[in-house]
């Protein structure tokens, strides 16, 4: 679960947000990695890929869950009183890419 927070209380302004997990999140990637001595490939990449994967989750549970945060800004999301080009073009876009990740034609996403 994840809690979001506006800390600046304004309803139209989410410029800056503070972001945690009650809980240490399940996060799933995929690392590559490759290790050498000079032109000696060295065979231990379960061993950097178990070290990387414990440094990430050291992280988030230090870092990212309750009661720290993370403090996100995002200027592009302060009130404005008028619109640039570059806000509708970037709209556009935006709408553009939501469509996609819709689909085309496909009943609206629903959240339960």
């Amino acid at each position: 679960c994840i809690r979001v927070l506006a800390p600046r209380g304004g309803v139209r302004d989410l410029s800056e947000f503070q972001v945690s997990f009650k809980e240490i999140p399940q996060v799933d990637f995929c690392l590559d990695s490759q290790v050498a001595w000079g032109i000696v490939p060295l065979p231990i990449r379960a061993q950097v890929d178990a070290r990387v994967r414990s440094s990430l989750e050291q992280f988030l549970r230090a870092e990212l869950v309750d009661p720290k945060y993370m403090v996100v800004k995002a200027n592009s999301l302060k009130p404005k009183h008028s619109l640039s080009d570059l806000d509708v073009q970037t709209a556009i876009e935006d709408a553009e890419w939501a469509k996609k990740q819709l689909g085309v034609g496909h009943a609206p996403r629903t959240w339960d």
